[in-house]
């Protein structure tokens, strides 16, 4: 499910559906290929904050860059 920052589809939104489906594992990438406080950083605390909101808290590993592979 894609997850946008600053237009929908919003963290908020697709967490609370993944919720509902009883989603136990998520892996989260962005798709931004290098690492950078204000947009992934960014990004993954906007997540990080919806599951907390929500009282969600699946498995979640994150890919956060990967402009070396």
């Amino acid at each position: 499910y894609p997850i946008m920052r600053y237009t929908p589809p919003f963290a908020i939104d697709i967490l609370s559906r993944l919720k509902q489906k009883g989603i136990k594992e998520i892996i989260a990438i962005s798709m931004y290929p290098h690492y950078s406080t204000t947009t992934t950083k960014s990004s993954i605390t906007d997540l990080k904050d919806a599951l907390q909101k929500l009282n969600y808290n699946p498995k979640l590993t994150i890919i956060d860059r990967y402009y070396d592979n």
